[in-house]
């Protein structure tokens, strides 16, 4: 069985191997806390495209069959919103906060402003905003469906 690859700081910091994905990494040096931050899996920065796409496309489809189903109209709406937004995954180059680029995954079309995006190295999706220089992360991440709704 392949070893999985250590986890991932959001803040580049190094991790022990012993520090799960989803578990909260808290490092002390002279009694300061350096670090608090939820640790990310690297999992799916490994994956071939093929199963990548595939991948991104089954965390969608999921999301949209249970808002479809929600008895809140406006999850519903936001549900059909996305679906006449979306578009099969493609690799676009995000900026990150201290000029930070990273390959992530397209899966709407934008509008001009926003679209939203999917990061390989969090597991998530995030909204970001369009500039000259490609999208901008802002730090709206979670759901796709939550990020497409917040705007």
């Amino acid at each position: 069985m392949k070893e999985s690859p250590p986890p991932v700081s959001i803040l580049g910091l190094k991790h022990e191997r012993d520090v799960n994905w989803g578990q909260k990494c808290t490092r002390e040096v002279n009694c300061n806390s350096l670090c608090v931050e939820v640790v990310l899996c690297a999992r799916d920065a490994n994956l071939p495209a093929m199963d990548i796409t595939a991948h991104i496309d089954r965390l969608i489809d999921a999301e949209i069959a249970h808002e479809s189903r929600s008895d809140d109209v406006v999850r519903r709406r936001t549900a059909e919103a996305f679906v006449q937004n979306r578009r099969p995954p493609r690799p676009v180059t995000v900026i990150f906060a201290g000029g930070i680029e990273q390959t992530c995954w397209s899966v709407s079309r934008g509008d001009g402003t926003y679209r939203v995006i999917y990061l390989p190295t969090a597991g998530y999706f995030s909204l970001c905003v369009e500039s000259d220089f490609g999208p901008l992360d802002i730090g709206v991440h979670g759901p796709a469906l939550g990020c497409f709704g917040s705007v």
